[in-house]
């Protein structure tokens, strides 16, 4: 657990909102400075981007699935054969 600084009566879970001048910035330098989180963060980046090149693959692939099975329905339906 990270120290807390002097006179500080809240976590650093519990937003402290306060008026005084400066007190923004320090709570958005802390903010920036802070990891936690990061790593969920980055895992469901990772998993849009996994989901959004997968969605951009489906036409292609669904087109090639469906000329496949009008090649097969051909060949079952056709006297002829294959």
């Amino acid at each position: 657990m990270r120290p807390r600084h002097l006179g500080a009566e809240r976590s650093y879970a519990q937003p402290k909102f306060s008026t005084k001048k400066g007190e923004d910035m320090r709570t958005l330098a802390r903010l920036w400075k802070e990891e936690e989180g990061q790593d969920l963060i980055e895992y469901v980046l990772l998993v849009a981007l996994i989901a959004l090149l997968g969605l951009a693959g489906f036409p292609t692939l669904g087109a090639d699935i469906a000329a496949k099975f009008k090649a097969a329905d051909t060949c079952l339906t056709s006297q002829a054969g294959c």
